[in-house]
């Protein structure tokens, strides 16, 4: 029975970011006032706090810190997908407000995700790995200051991203928690076939950023090239480090 119930909260934290609830109640493309504002951010604040409850309510929960902050990361996420997705053409006097609550939270994920990426790897004394390393750092850094001008100018997500190498850069960013899965499954402390659910993720998101990088179009939806969306699988990575026992985790 706690077997099943385990089961059953892992569908759930898996599930619930991605439960349309935002897209059901505010139609796509509706203008953003305060209302509709209010309406998404309690959808989800309330969606932050369900998953957490349910994550702690797991059996085999742990308080990994790395595990917390790709967690935490990638569920936040939610709210500049939905400031994204669900609406747009936000009027002039909610235009700030809307950036800098949508880049001020990637900005904090991106460098959580830094942290957790150096804290990971650093151990690793290889020229490969080192390179590896820098190589990441290079890019979220690149990403942490690019998000930064957008907060400053208060720009919009059409307005800064979209091109063929900003694409790249993006999609370069779903490998991050590949590595650092990898880390863990070469120390052992993960099962390879988590790993592979967490690198799959990652190569679907890839997979539809390439018509943008190749053909310089964005042919399936706008919503894999946003760089909110590049933290899902830190976000089940994060449900893997946090569900598996401490002791193992060592």
């Amino acid at each position: 029975m706690k077997r099943r119930l385990n089961y059953l909260i892992i569908v759930l934290l898996i599930i619930l970011p991605f439960i349309p609830i935002s897209d059901i109640i505010v139609p796509k493309g509706y203008v953003l006032d305060d209302d509709i504002f209010c309406l998404i951010l309690i959808i989800s604040s309330i969606k932050i706090i369900c998953s957490t409850l349910l994550i702690m309510s797991h059996r085999s929960y742990n308080s990994n810190k790395k595990g917390w902050l790709l967690f935490i990361c990638g569920l936040c996420m939610m709210l500049p997908l939905y400031l994204e997705i669900s609406t747009h053409n936000p009027k002039d006097y909610n235009l700030v407000l809307v950036s800098y609550l949508r880049q001020g939270y990637i900005i904090i994920a991106l460098i959580s995700l830094l942290f957790v990426f150096v804290k990971t790897l650093l151990p690793f004394k290889t020229f490969i790995v080192r390179s590896i390393l820098t190589v990441g750092c290079l890019l979220l850094a690149y990403h942490i200051g690019n998000n930064l001008m957008t907060l400053i100018h208060a720009k919009s997500f059409s307005e800064t991203n979209g091109s063929r190498l900003e694409t790249l850069t993006i999609s370069l960013i779903y490998f991050i928690p590949v590595l650092i899965g990898l880390a863990y499954v070469y120390k052992g402390k993960i099962k390879s076939w988590k790993f592979y659910a967490v690198t799959l993720l990652s190569l679907i998101g890839v997979l539809f950023c390439l018509p943008n990088i190749i053909l310089g179009m964005n042919t399936f939806n706008s919503i894999f090239i946003n760089i909110a969306m590049t933290f899902i699988p830190s976000y089940w990575l994060g449900i893997i480090l946090l569900t598996k026992s401490a002791k193992k985790l060592k």
